[in-house]
């Protein structure tokens, strides 16, 4: 496969700020032609926010121990909903109190960034390199409004024509959280036979930490383990309360329920193939 056209190629890949230990890669590193991309131990690469997806052409691929490229989602924390609005008022007389509204959604997690390389040919024997591959966490369900006062009593006349006070709405139900985003899509493609075995993937059921993956001592093992857990769903938006009764002679309306937590992400499996 041909170098990426129109972009930039650099020989050695990144240059660390001085006395930094950590790049960040911006919308300007995000289609490169790399003859070698390189992570000295104990370093590490990011990925900025505003990328999503990054397309390199490397050929060579050299890092010491515990190396990290880290291509999670690290742009800001989902907000949650503002809370559903209150009923105010109240229903007429002897009606019972309308429900309150229900919470917003929480908005789903962003997946994490897509990592696309092509061209390889050589991986050097020493050192380990962790791919970390988490989606973000699902935003909180918005909560739900309250009811409404339910009606008061009236007396008119005979009996007949009297109402008792009411009980006052439920209140409204909160949102669902928002569903975690999947873990990163990586695709790489390398030239010799020899690079089949020095890929490992795996995928966790949530957000992978500082400590890598299960069993990765982080010494020469010459090996890449692409590995991250996908986000968690977001907690449901919590109940709005009840409408008071329409007398003290009634009770108020029940709270509203808590809203179902979000679904979590997927892990979305790696694809290291050979070939062009």
């Amino acid at each position: 496969m041909p170098p990426i056209d129109n972009v930039t190629t650099v020989l050695r890949f990144p240059k660390f700020p001085p006395g930094e230990k950590v790049y960040i890669i911006g919308e300007k590193d995000a289609r490169l032609n790399i003859e070698n991309l390189h992570i000295p131990s104990g370093y590490k690469i990011v990925i900025s926010p505003e990328v999503n997806s990054i397309e390199w052409s490397v050929r060579k691929i050299s890092f010491g121990e515990k190396a990290i490229i880290d291509i999670s989602y690290y742009g800001s924390v989902v907000d949650k909903p503002a809370p559903a609005q209150d009923l105010g008022g109240q229903a007429d007389h002897g009606d019972l109190g309308a429900p309150g509204n229900n919470g917003s959604n929480g908005a789903p997690g962003h997946a994490g960034v897509s990592l696309t390389i092509i061209n390889l040919e050589e991986i050097e024997n020493d050192g380990s390199l962790w791919i970390r591959t988490n989606g973000q966490n699902g935003g909180e369900g918005g909560d739900g409004g309250g009811g409404r006062q339910g009606g008061g009593p009236r007396n008119k006349g005979l009996p007949i024509f009297g109402k008792k006070a009411a009980r006052g709405g439920h209140g409204g139900h909160g949102g669902s959280g928002g569903k975690g985003g999947d873990t990163s899509t990586v695709k790489i493609k390398y030239l010799p036979v020899g690079l089949q075995g020095r890929f490992v993937s795996g995928c966790a059921n949530q957000p992978v930490g500082e400590d890598g993956p299960p069993g990765w001592e982080g010494g020469n093992t010459g090996v890449i383990a692409i590995y991250g857990g996908p986000g968690q769903g977001g907690r449901g938006g919590r109940g709005g309360r009840g409408g008071a009764g329409g007398d003290k002679s009634v009770s108020d309306g029940d709270v509203g329920s808590q809203g179902p937590t979000g679904p979590a992400g997927a892990c979305v499996p790696v694809e290291t193939t050979r070939g062009t």
